[in-house]
């Protein structure tokens, strides 16, 4: 039996952190969400996710610190960054975080 996904979502915003975590759950992925950079951190640190879905504006730690934390203990994890604050600047940040 193949073992199911496990995805980290972390978003300030409830609504779309439990709006994901319902759809990704009904899709048959295992899911943990966060509301904060910090509680993200704490989870990244306990338990390895092949994907983490990383809003990038929120209290605590941000969405940069979150996935470079994420990327440096668990280099294999896929991170998407999540934002309706997108620049240039932290998408190519991101970027050269994420290699």
């Amino acid at each position: 039996m193949k073992e199911r996904a496990r995805i980290l979502i972390v978003d300030d915003e409830p609504d779309m952190r439990l709006g994901l975590a319902e759809t990704l759950r009904e899709e048959g992925y295992e899911v943990d969400a966060a509301g904060d950079g910090w509680a993200a951190l704490e989870k990244a640190r306990s338990a390895l996710f092949d994907l983490a879905l990383v809003d990038l504006r929120m209290p605590g730690p941000d969405g940069m610190i979150v996935l470079d934390a994420i990327k440096r203990t668990s280099p294999e994890t896929l991170v998407v960054v999540i934002t309706g604050h997108a620049t240039v600047d932290l998408s190519v940040g991101g970027v050269a975080l994420h290699r």
